[in-house]
């Protein structure tokens, strides 16, 4: 870790202690500090009507779990661990409340899929497919992954993050997180197996 990464992370354990004894105002400073940061996670992965809700509910949930935050790592990732969490539950819950379906997709839930379809094309790494094919593809993920295993496969296969960072996000072990890639990775190849053979995409 550099000399300034030490610096923010004093500066912020700082903070946090100062708010954890009382002077809760100075939360506004993580607040202020962070929000970019939370908010480009949430702008990824809900639709535009939720951001300014999903924004407050990251936050709140800090907030109320600030003593159990430990330095070992940056309290931004921590931070943006419970902004891809409480994206995850967002999704879960619409899953609940009616069936996620291709054709029951409405336009503000399509645009995760988008989005994703757009990060697998820019990586290069799928460039045989075109933009409708991922399009078909993560409709179908979609509706075939827990939401678990979506996040999972967004942050260590498309994002490239570590195992261990994965773990962090996802409130995981590092065996587990491992083996969840895995297993993930094997149900999105047999989807766009199943799709090549029926000739979908």
């Amino acid at each position: 870790m550099n000399k300034k990464k030490i610096e923010e992370l004093d500066n912020d354990l700082q903070i946090i202690n100062s708010v954890i004894d009382g002077d809760i105002e100075q939360y506004e400073l993580l607040m202020t500090k962070y929000k970019q940061k939370v908010f480009s996670v949430i702008a990824n992965r809900v639709p535009p009507s939720e951001y300014d809700a999903m924004l407050q509910e990251t936050f709140i949930s800090a907030f109320q779990s600030l003593k159990n935050y430990s330095n070992e790592y940056p309290f931004s990732s921590w931070l943006s661990g419970i902004a891809y969490r409480k994206c995850c539950n967002y999704w879960r819950n619409i899953s609940r409340s009616k069936e996620m379906n291709e054709t029951s997709l409405s336009k503000d839930e399509d645009f995760s899929v988008i989005d994703l379809a757009n990060n697998m094309l820019s990586s290069g790494s799928l460039s045989e497919f075109t933009q409708e094919d991922f399009t078909i593809i993560m409709k179908n993920i979609n509706s075939s992954l827990a939401e678990d295993d979506r996040l999972l496969i967004e942050l260590y296969y498309f994002e490239e993050k570590s195992l261990k960072e994965v773990a962090n996000i996802l409130g995981w072990g590092e065996s587990k997180t491992k083996v969840r890639a895995m297993r993930a990775r094997k149900k999105m190849r047999k989807i766009v197996e199943k799709l090549m053979e029926q000739g979908v995409i």
